[in-house]
């Protein structure tokens, strides 16, 4: 089987000028050490750097010579931040003023290399423009062009969105990794949580899959590919790989990778305009498309307070007994504040989304996103959202 790179960990500052990686810029410190690297984010005078063998350190900005403290300056104004708080994610007003997509097309054909100087038996590497994926069994080119427009077409529905996905920032040429495993042994050997149907792994920035989630199964001594099969994991997966970058409360996190997932999918397009009563339905009902799995909430649901619910940790929301309640509310949401929560330009989630990329705290973001409202306000407002389409929300 073959291994995941991990994205590796903090260097120290002492570390960081013994460093010597390519193309990158020269950084020099008050000691008249120098180190290479590329600027990744700001935050209270203290400056992260991402050196090109993905080793991270953090500097104080007054420990860099004046030339360089100027460059960073300039880096930050350029990324439309200062030295309080910039990131590689450039936040300018002009990102969150797109309109919502109607329809989302992506190619039939996608372009696809092998790459064939790391392919062998066991280990089949390929690359389309955005993706490079590498799966444990050999599949025929009907099947690679089938999942390649399935990451592409995923790709450009998230950064058709209006939400300034972080992903658009990675450097010139970057390739986002997928690994596909055809036994579920080794996709669980890999990483992945036992039950699930796929996982992002945050430490190696990529995402691991068994081929049986993407609708391919061996067939005689072939792996073929069956359309009807479900395409929402990935999606699920693909949207939380892009959204890396920014840290958001738990209930968006799965939320924005729940919608994207739950739209529904057909001949390489997503169909986002008049979606409404199929994610509805992928909440509440037993019967949805092949291609998606309903949470199965059934008419009635009961949930915390609006305000618990929203500030939930991670383990809170992913454990326990409501895990399932918790991931098709957090989708309801989400849809709510997109589509539903006043006008049709989603004014007030865009703000909580500038917030956090602008380096506010969740609770500051939080506010944006109410927009001068109580969060029982916003609770009744959800509630008679839900109601109008057939579930019932008891807050308790």
């Amino acid at each position: 089987m073959f291994r995941i790179p991990v994205v590796r960990t903090v260097l120290s500052l002492f570390t960081l000028a013994s460093c010597l990686p390519l193309h990158a810029d020269t950084f020099t410190l008050n000691n008249g050490k120098s180190f290479q690297g590329s600027l990744h984010k700001i935050q209270n005078k203290k400056v992260e750097v991402k050196l090109p063998d993905g080793r991270h350190g953090t500097v104080p900005l007054s420990a860099f010579s004046n030339q360089s403290q100027s460059n960073i300056k300039l880096w930050a104004r350029q990324q439309g931040g200062n030295l309080d708080y910039a990131s590689w994610i450039k936040c300018p007003d002009s990102a969150f003023s797109k309109a919502w997509p109607r329809t989302v097309y992506g190619p039939n054909t996608p372009s696809v290399q092998i790459l064939q100087q790391e392919s062998k038996p066991g280990h089949y590497a390929f690359a389309s423009d955005h993706y490079r994926f590498v799966c444990d069994e050999k599949l025929d080119t009907q099947t690679v062009q089938k999942l390649a427009t399935l990451f592409e077409t995923t790709y450009l529905y998230n950064m058709q969105l209006p939400l300034n996905i972080p992903g658009q920032y990675k450097s010139k040429g970057h390739k986002f990794p997928i690994y596909l495993f055809g036994q579920y042994e080794n996709y669980l050997r890999a990483g992945g949580p036992p039950g699930s149907a796929g996982a992002y792994l945050l430490r190696s920035q990529s995402i691991i899959v068994p081929l049986a989630t993407v609708g391919v199964y061996k067939s005689g001594k072939k792996w073929k590919y069956l359309k009807s099969k479900q395409s929402s994991v990935l999606s699920h997966e693909i949207t939380h790989q892009l959204m890396e970058g920014i840290l958001l409360a738990p209930w968006f996190i799965e939320g924005s990778a729940e919608y994207i997932a739950n739209t529904r999918y057909t001949h390489a397009a997503f169909h986002v305009y008049g979606s409404k009563r199929h994610i509805f339905d992928c909440v509440i009902s037993k019967k949805v498309s092949k291609s998606h799995t309903s949470r199965k909430l059934g008419p009635r649901v009961s949930m915390p307070p609006l305000k618990t619910f929203m500030n939930q940790s991670y383990q809170q929301f992913a454990s326990g007994r409501q895990v399932n309640r918790n991931y098709g509310m957090a989708l309801l949401l989400t849809y709510y504040f997109y589509h539903g929560d006043g006008s049709p330009q989603a004014h007030n989630i865009k703000n909580y989304v500038k917030a956090i990329q602008r380096g506010k705290s969740e609770k500051e973001a939080q506010k944006a996103l109410l927009n001068g409202r109580s969060y029982e306000s916003v609770q009744k407002s959800f509630a008679s959202y839900c109601a109008a389409n057939g579930l019932t929300v008891e807050f308790k």
